[in-house]
């Protein structure tokens, strides 16, 4: 089970097997990064997860500390989509660690999993940027050992969701063009693919 935001619990997995249900929390580190600000899912103003600025993840953290049916494993985060660069993560590696040594410090407890969700940016088009999965990886496993170490803690075992990097260049999304419509200076074209295949394109012009 994920905890991630005042509207409810999604499901994510099964219960332990001493009977306790095993809980993440989702946290939003307060880090916007992405692609367009409609898709950035780590700032704490998003509708899921559980501010970290505000206080909000503490206290949340604080009312099933005591709930002996829940077993917290770890601390999940996501940041966005089409993130092209690893500072991101890095900070938000670095936010979350201050957190569970927070936790640690308060409640005794040593997550043992954090997620770094996905996001991961992939070219569309030729010449765009894209994510350097291989830098982040050398990153990835550097930083938070430094700075659990720093912070008295184990590490984590780390989770990522590689999502549309490999998804994305698995193939295309192809379309017949129905109809051509010009109008003043604008040129719309029909297709045979509507809402349910390009709705964030065609809403905001994002990928």
């Amino acid at each position: 089970m994920v905890i991630d935001s005042p509207f409810g619990d999604r499901p994510a997995g099964g219960g332990g097997t001493d009977g306790h249900q095993k809980v993440m929390v989702r946290v939003a580190p307060g880090i916007g990064a992405g692609g367009h600000d409609k898709i950035r899912t780590g700032t704490g103003d998003q509708k899921v997860g559980l501010s970290l600025c505000d206080g909000y993840a503490q206290h949340a953290i604080a009312r099933f500390v005591g709930q002996p049916q829940l077993e917290l494993t770890g601390l999940h985060c996501h940041l966005g989509s089409q993130i092209t660069s690893v500072k991101p993560y890095l900070a938000a590696v670095r936010r979350m660690v201050g957190l569970m040594a927070r936790l640690h410090d308060q409640h005794g407890l040593i997550p043992s999993e954090l997620d770094l969700g996905g996001g991961h940016a992939i070219a569309y088009r030729r010449g765009e940027p894209a994510l350097d999965l291989a830098a982040l990886a050398r990153r990835i496993r550097a930083v938070p050992a430094e700075a659990c170490t720093a912070a008295g803690l184990s590490v984590p075992r780390l989770l990522v969701d590689p999502g549309r990097a490999i998804a994305g260049p698995a193939g295309i999304a192809l379309h017949h063009v129905l109809a051509v419509k010009r109008t003043g200076p604008h040129l719309f074209v029909a297709v045979d693919g509507g809402m349910s295949d390009n709705s964030r394109p065609a809403l905001y012009g994002v990928l």
